[in-house]
Order: structure tokens, then sequence, then C-alpha cells
């Protein structure tokens, strides 16, 4: 084993040593299997107390199965009176309650004369920008029923067609074809939809392998002050804490591809493995920049927390805000070079 083998070694191993260390290297696959798990047990965003008035209303009946199929953000739960659906807003079951009246009168009279009364009452006890994406789904679900409404009109008064059956077997001709949305990456290969809950999970992860060398350079300022590298070369202690961030830096990240592989969410280990290396080298020097413009352990601690809070809100991992000067944060461009894989 030659010596910068026995370096690397040492270094890796006083990593090992600390509690914290061990405790970052369990968060990447704990935060994945979490994030997997809340995925598949149907996990939503927004929960919707939701009243048919008159169960027997076609139109009602086919809008409250659409969104009870719907595999996106909003959970709905079915209550037999508006009553309940109110107290259950009130009390926090649930965030909004939409009581859908009878819908087929209406939506026929709204598709014969362009015009009908409010027949949907929406309950929440404050606006915020999930509710209005949930509306977005109502208003989707009540699409078809609203969409047969006007087709039967306009057979009825251009065809004199009236018989339902007819009416149905002409409306659902072709409609199960082919699926009519094809999702692609960049390089133009195809790739299935991914859960809502899982899409911020490369974003929290490498925030994971930020933090690890952030710390790292917490512990190299110690080592400042202990003047534990003091009988080496200048260059060398210059090297050494850049090395010794990258070596922290390692095994996180190699835990975040592990957690990425079992969330279905790699996009080739070659690509994968070369990315995180650059993502490692970026991180250690952002950290060891830190190191020498603050100092001391105080400063850094303290400054740690808004690092991670700018990285999580200005790269793209709930959101893509496009505030400026993001591009200098190593987590904005490894999230937008790992779209290009």
């Amino acid at each position: 084993m030659n010596r910068f083998s026995r370096w690397c070694l040492l270094l890796l191993k006083r990593c090992f040593r600390r509690p914290g260390y061990w405790f970052i290297l369990a968060a990447a696959p704990l935060l994945t299997l979490a994030l997997l798990s809340a995925a598949r047990e149907g996990s939503r965003l927004v929960t919707v107390a939701l009243v048919l008035t008159d169960p027997r209303d076609p139109a009602a009946v086919l809008t409250r199965d659409s969104l009870a199929r719907s595999s996106g953000a909003v959970r709905v739960l079915e209550f037999d009176a508006p009553d309940s659906a109110r107290d259950a807003v009130a009390d926090g079951t649930a965030d909004a309650a939409w009581i859908l009246g009878s819908l087929e009168e209406e939506l026929r009279a709204y598709a014969e004369t362009g015009w009908t009364d409010p027949v949907i009452r929406v309950v929440e006890r404050e606006d915020n920008p999930l509710l209005m994406l949930a509306r977005e789904r109502l208003y989707a679900a009540l699409f078809p029923a609203l969409s047969h409404a006007e087709f039967d009109a306009l057979m009825g008064k251009r065809f004199g067609v009236t018989d339902e059956t007819i009416l149905r077997e002409r409306y659902d001709f072709g409609a199960d074809l082919c699926s009519m949305v094809l999702f692609e990456d960049l390089s133009g290969g195809e790739r299935e939809e991914s859960a809502y809950l899982l899409s911020p999970v490369r974003g929290l992860l490498a925030l994971l392998v930020l933090l690890t060398g952030l710390a790292s350079a917490l512990y190299a300022i110690g080592d400042d002050r202990r003047e534990t590298f003091l009988w080496l070369s200048r260059p060398g202690r210059t090297f050494v804490p850049l090395l010794s961030h990258i070596l922290a830096e390692l095994p996180t990240a190699a835990a975040a591809l592990l957690s990425l592989w079992a969330a279905g969410l790699t996009r080739g280990a070659a690509g994968e493995c070369l990315l995180m290396l650059a993502y490692c080298a970026a991180c250690a020097v952002l950290s060891e920049v830190l190191r020498r413009l603050l100092r001391t352990e105080e400063r850094l601690a303290a400054v740690i927390p808004a690092v991670l809070l700018i990285s999580l809100a200005l790269s793209p991992i709930f959101a893509d805000l496009g505030l400026p000067l993001r591009g200098i944060l190593p987590t904005d461009w490894y999230l937008r070079a790992a779209m290009l894989l």
C-alpha cells in the first residue's frame, strides 16, 4: 500500500469515528425508503371530501369515478352528507369539500342553452397553490361528463339521434385505441411517468452530499486550530483539506447512488457515477472556499444551514424558480446535468 492510499484511508477513518457522519449516511436510504413507501401507498398532497347529493346521477358518478382513479396529488374521501364534508374541512380531516349536485340535468341544460345555475359547491378554509392545482383536477374530471352532454345535444339537434345506446357507441368509439401522451427524456428516449413524491429525491440526496462536505470543512477548521497538519508543506496543507472533503463525500455519494438505483431513478451507471464524482469535487471546492473565508467553527456552523436552505430554494428540487446566481450552486448544475443523462 503506497503512501497516498494510506493517507486516504486514515482521512476516511476519521469520518467514521463521528456519530454525525453515520447519521448522514443512514439518512440517504431512509429518506428514499420513506418517499418510496409513501408513493406506493398512494399518499397525496391534498385531501378532498367529496359528496354526491344524488348518488344515482350518471354525470356525478362519472366525475366521482374519474377522481377516484386519479394517481395525482389529490386524495378523495367520499362523504354521505354536505354537513359531514364541511365538518371534515373544519376539523382538518380534509383540505376542501366538493359537493356535487344534479350534474346530469344541469350539464344538459348548459349544453343546450350555454347557461346553468352553479351545481358544484367548493368549501375551503383558505386558498393556496395546492388547492388551486386540486381544482384543476376537478375541472378535468368534469370534462368527460360535460363532453358527453355537448355531444348528445349536438347529435340531437343536428341529426335527431336521441337513442342512448347509439350515442354511447358513437361517443366511445376509439377511446381506448392508444395512449395519446408519450413521455420522453431530452435525448429522445421513452420514459415512464414517475410518481410525484419521488421527483425531489435526487435533489434531497444531493443536499446530503453537500452537507457532508460542509461538515468536513467544519472539522478541517478544528485541524487548523490544533495544528494537526502544520508539519506539511504549504501545498500539502492546501491539498489535504480538499482531499478530506472529497473522501468524506464519497460514502454519502455512494449511498445516494444506491438509493437512486433502488428508487428506479438512475439513468445509466457510468454517467451517474461520473456526474456524482464531478459533483463531489464541486461540493469540496465550495466547502473549502467557505472554510477559508469564515475561518472559525462558529461562523461556518452558522452559515451551513443558510447554504443548505439557499440550495434548496434556488435549485430545481421542488420547483425551478429561475432566480439569478443559482448557477454557482453545485446542486443546481448537478440536477440540470442529471436531466441530460
